[in-house]
């Protein structure tokens, strides 16, 4: 598999940070966003933890059945914030 450029992740991050903020408060799994984006979900997957690394989404898990699912949105800060600048 090739690898793909820091920039490119952060514009893939930004495109994620743009699906969230237009889509406010709706909560998105991690497959569904991947559908969106037209991307591995595994793949969306690590871009997703490093925006919560970087505390820009919030993540909700749930654990039955041994499966994890994660359901990944906007905090209401950050969406605030991202409104007061123009987006």
């Amino acid at each position: 598999m090739s690898k793909i450029s820091e920039n490119k992740k952060e514009l893939l991050q930004r495109e994620i940070l743009g699906i969230l903020y237009q889509n406010y408060p709706k909560m998105y799994f991690t497959n569904e966003l991947g559908e969106i984006m037209i991307r591995d979900d595994e793949f969306v997957l690590d871009l997703l933890k490093d925006l919560g690394k970087k505390s820009l989404v919030k993540c909700l898990e749930n654990g039955r059945s041994g499966k994890i699912k994660r359901r990944w949105g906007m905090s209401k800060e950050i969406h605030q914030k991202y409104k007061k600048m123009g987006y």
